[in-house]
């Protein structure tokens, strides 16, 4: 997991070198960001294949999951499942102590959660994941522990399969524009005081795509007209980012014309949604997944979230037992996206309930959803001096000071609620002085914490009493 500096051909392995300086051009233009590092898809030809064959299985319906519970589509089973059941060794050991026998189902398999991630990763991790091409991935999650583990490239450029085939569903164009050959096929936005920001080749798209990751905080850019300059630029054909950055970028950015917005990492209100699609007259796709799941269902209408094909959600009660279809409970995932880290039976620390639908333009004219979803909260909170802060500020607040889980609450008054464990699963007293400290400095405003107690461990992480803390009052 140690970083590496790599060079362009490692990076890209497919690209030819006039496409890589076309990614180059992106650093050394005037008025681009002030970048924080260099990064690429490291896809080879033979990735590329595994994706375009993705690709044809979500057009010809085959990975199409159609029924909750228990019995996942044959195709899962074969694709994801079984191997992981040879592969990983959390499931080797539960077959060498003869939990599990040689026709194994999905419903004998132990639920799994993010502290199991975080107390014994290895034992999740397969073992015929190739480490040498291996990218850390990183999530602080709604609930829960912060956790870092292994994602193979594969995993963000089926995120690129799976974005195209929806807007193929949708019937909006992801092709480059020939017109205009500077506009960018992605931009990722984000709207904190640090962040990873890069430009890279896009090759899951198609080798002339290219994409960028930028922060719309004013210390990211060297003046203060460069973000709407370099915006105006690139023009990207696919706006991708956190409700919250998207609404300011709505404020800042009108004029852009994007064919398709992506939210996700946090709750989109149907306020926002209008907000949004009547400031660029484009689709919002509201997407929910977890950082080590990736994708797994998509809203494109305010209708539901519709499960992604090739991941499967059951819905258990408290008990671990399943649910009938349309009641709520805890959404469970199987999914096998990442191929260096597939999970059996992950539970998300969100709840739901999953249903079918009839859809004409869905494989086979039919697909589940995701209804009544109660997960990630958009929140910000207001310092001392009146500005918003992003609660993503208060996460790395909280992760570099020693916090593994907590929840934060700010009052209407502006005080803080802390709520937090250390990674021994207490609260000592100078890990709360840590942390009081920390947060006190960042916002200003008086803060109060205690220990996360077991009962709440699976809240909500983000809260607020103050209006406008969703970001559009």
């Amino acid at each position: 997991m140690n970083a590496a500096v790599l060079s362009d051909s490692e990076r890209w392995p497919t690209l030819e070198a006039a496409a890589v300086r076309q990614v180059h051009r992106l650093y050394d233009e005037p008025g681009a960001p002030v970048w924080t590092h260099r990064c690429g898809d490291r896809l080879t030809s033979a990735d590329l294949d595994r994706l375009a064959r993705l690709g044809e299985r979500l057009r010809d319906g085959s990975l199409a999951q159609r029924r909750t519970g228990a019995y996942p589509r044959a195709a899962l089973v074969d694709s994801v499942i079984r191997p992981a059941l040879g592969s990983v060794p959390r499931y080797r050991a539960l077959a060498r102590a003869g939990r599990l026998g040689p026709g194994a189902r999905l419903e004998d398999l132990p639920v799994a959660n993010r502290e199991d991630l975080r107390r014994d990763l290895a034992s999740h991790v397969a073992l015929d994941a190739d480490l040498d091409r291996i990218v850390q991935g990183t999530s602080s999650g709604s609930t829960g522990a912060a956790i870092r583990f292994p994602v193979d490239p594969l995993a963000p450029g089926a995120d690129v399969v799976l974005l195209r085939w929806w807007l193929e569903r949708l019937g909006v164009s992801w092709e480059l524009d020939a017109l205009r050959p500077e506009r960018l096929a992605l931009v990722q936005v984000v709207d904190q005081g640090r962040a990873f920001t890069y430009a890279s080749a896009m090759t899951a798209h198609g080798p002339g795509a290219r994409m960028a990751r930028i922060n719309l905080d004013p210390a990211a850019w060297t003046a203060p007209d460069d973000p709407a300059r370099w915006l105006a630029r690139h023009d990207p054909l696919v706006l991708s980012s956190a409700p919250l950055p998207l609404l300011r970028l709505a404020d800042t950015a009108p004029g852009l014309r994007p064919r398709a917005v992506v939210s996700g990492t946090s709750h989109l209100s149907a306020r926002a949604r209008t907000r949004l699609e009547r400031t660029w007259e484009a689709p919002v796709l509201d997407v929910y997944g977890l950082e080590e799941c990736g994708m797994v269902a998509v809203d494109p209408d305010g209708a539901g979230w519709r499960i992604v094909p090739g991941v499967h959600v059951e819905v258990l009660d408290a008990a671990g037992d399943p649910l009938p279809a349309g009641e709520r409970g805890r959404l469970v995932v199987t999914t096998g996206m990442n191929p260096a880290m597939p999970l059996l039976r992950y539970d998300t620390g969100d709840r739901g309930s999953v249903a079918s639908r009839h859809d004409p333009r869905a494989p086979g004219g039919a697909e589940l959803l995701i209804t009544a979803l109660e997960g990630r909260g958009t929140v910000r909170y207001e310092n001392a001096w009146g500005d918003w802060v992003p609660s993503v500020s208060l996460t790395q607040v909280l992760q570099a000071r020693g916090a593994a889980v907590w929840s934060v609450h700010q009052r209407a008054d502006g005080h803080l609620d802390v709520l937090a464990a250390g990674v021994t699963g207490t609260l000592g007293p100078d890990l709360a002085r840590e942390l009081r400290t920390g947060l006190a400095t960042l916002l200003g405003q008086p803060v109060s914490v205690h220990e996360l107690a077991d009962s709440h461990r699976s809240s909500r992480r983000f809260t607020s009493a103050l209006s406008g803390h969703d970001g559009l009052d």
